[in-house]
């Protein structure tokens, strides 16, 4: 698997098929900072594309998993 990217307001992770997006902290701020960032990762992207999102407490995502495109 190549390197992980960065996304702001996340932490990501290795997953089965590609790579998890968690907000940095539990909080409502953090995850609509959470989910504004990896939209724009997404928009921005070649290489990765949203497999699947997860909606959260706050009526903002608390997972996002990309996969590799393709």
């Amino acid at each position: 698997m190549t390197d992980l990217p960065t996304i702001d307001h996340a932490t990501v992770a290795p997953a089965a098929e590609g790579f998890a997006a968690k907000p940095l902290a539990d909080t409502p701020e953090a995850h609509a900072a959470f989910q504004q960032a990896t939209k724009e990762f997404a928009f921005s992207q070649t290489a990765w594309e949203v497999a699947m999102t997860n909606a959260g407490r706050f009526e903002a995502w608390d997972r996002v998993l990309f996969v590799p495109v393709g």
